[in-house]
This record gives C-alpha cells, sequence and structure tokens, in this order.
C-alpha cells in the first residue's frame, strides 16, 4: 500500500497513513474526530480511501495476529517546503510568481486545517518516543482557514495581485475538513506549533529560491 510507511525504532513500529481526510462522512458544523463514521465520498486524494482503511486493517491485523505494536497516525494534508508539486499551495506559489491566474473551484470559502511539515515530525518523534498502543491519532493543524485567505496570505508574501478565475465546484471536493486533534495532544503529548501565516510564509521562500535557481 502506497500510502503507508512503516518505521521501526528502538523495537517499536509506527504506522503512518497519509491523507486518509477525504473518506470521513461531512460534518459541516465539526471537526473530524478518529472515531467518526466514514464512507467513500470522494475519489481524490493520493489513492482511494478503501486502501487506505485496507492498510488500516492489515496493520491490525498483524498486531491481533503476532503483537506488532504500531500507532497510526492520519496526517490532514501537509505542506510546507518540499511539498509536492501537485498540491494546491505548490501550484499557487509557481502561478503567482509567474503572473497566472489561479483557478477555485468554487466559491474560495472551502475550508481545511492542513498541517506544516514540522508539525507532522514532530507528531511522529512524539509517537516514537511516546507509543500510544494500538491508537488512531489525528495530525492536523492548529488554525482552520478558506482557499481564499491561503491564496491571499501567499499573494501578501510574493507582493502580488492574485487573479482568480472562478469555475463550478468539482464532484467529491468536500466544503470543510478540519481535524480534531484532541486525541494525539492527550496521548502524544503533541500540539501543533505552525500557524498558517508563519507556514505559508516559509513555503513561499522556499518556491522562490527553487524558482530562482532553475
Amino acid at each position: 500500500f502506497h500510502t503507508t510507511v512503516r518505521t521501526k525504532a528502538e523495537g517499536r513500529s509506527v504506522t503512518l497513513e497519509f491523507d486518509t481526510t477525504c473518506g470521513y462522512v461531512k460534518k459541516l458544523a465539526e471537526q473530524l474526530a478518529e472515531v467518526d463514521p466514514y464512507r467513500e465520498i470522494s475519489y481524490r486524494g493520493e489513492g482511494p480511501l478503501t486502501f487506505k482503511l485496507a492498510a488500516e486493517h492489515l496493520l491490525r491485523a498483524y498486531r491481533a495476529s503476532y503483537g506488532l505494536p504500531l500507532t497510526i497516525l492520519r496526517y490532514f494534508s501537509i505542506y510546507g517546503p518540499r511539498q509536492r508539486p501537485d498540491m494546491a499551495y505548490r501550484i499557487f506559489c509557481e502561478q503567482l510568481l509567474r503572473g497566472e491566474p489561479i483557478i477555485v473551484f468554487g466559491d474560495g470559502a472551502q475550508s481545511r486545517s492542513n498541517t506544516y511539515v514540522s508539525d507532522c515530525v514532530a507528531a511522529t518523534v512524539a509517537a516514537l518516543e511516546r507509543p500510544a498502543e494500538g491508537a488512531i491519532l489525528n495530525v492536523g493543524g492548529g488554525r482552520e482557514i478558506t482557499l481564499l485567505e491561503a491564496i491571499t496570505i501567499l499573494a501578501r508574501e510574493l507582493g502580488v495581485e492574485p487573479v482568480i478565475e472562478h469555475r463550478e465546484p468539482r464532484k467529491g471536493d468536500q466544503r470543510r475538513t478540519v481535524a480534531d486533534t484532541t486525541r494525539a495532544r492527550a496521548l502524544l503529548g503533541w500540539a501543533p506549533q505552525v500557524e498558517p501565516e508563519e507556514g505559508l510564509a516559509a513555503q513561499v521562500r522556499w518556491v522562490r529560491e527553487r524558482l530562482e535557481r532553475a
């Protein structure tokens, strides 16, 4: 399963499950908790939810059969320096630098609690050092922002005026995706530290430097 990475350290095993948020049931007024029901509501993301859940079930089966110690971390989309080139914030940065319009599907008020890369690293290290045996934990950013707010921050950091073209909403896109990190905070002693303004500014610096070197 390409969306799962297993890391062993000091006899312990931590399983990292990437971006499973696409499969939670839509909840417009609440955060998403690990115990919330889920179903296939989106085909977008790194892979169908079915495969991601299958990876979790497979690992739990190994735990039950062979005593494999594990903690499963569900990362909510990761951003920051070295973000994949197909991810929205990376695309937006490069389009703004080139003076190209940004296509926004819908009104741009859809919101996310994306996670800065250093906060993901900190959660992973915490799971290694303070394993929550058998737990499934959300790892998400500390503050929710809308798509238009993110674009505004990126444009301000770059010193440009964004040109936005609105298109019809895409099927399968979720209106709101926000991580409930209560369990990770309690079990790992972890909490996200990087606010969107700080994280997006760091991503802008990295993208600008990379394009200047190209």
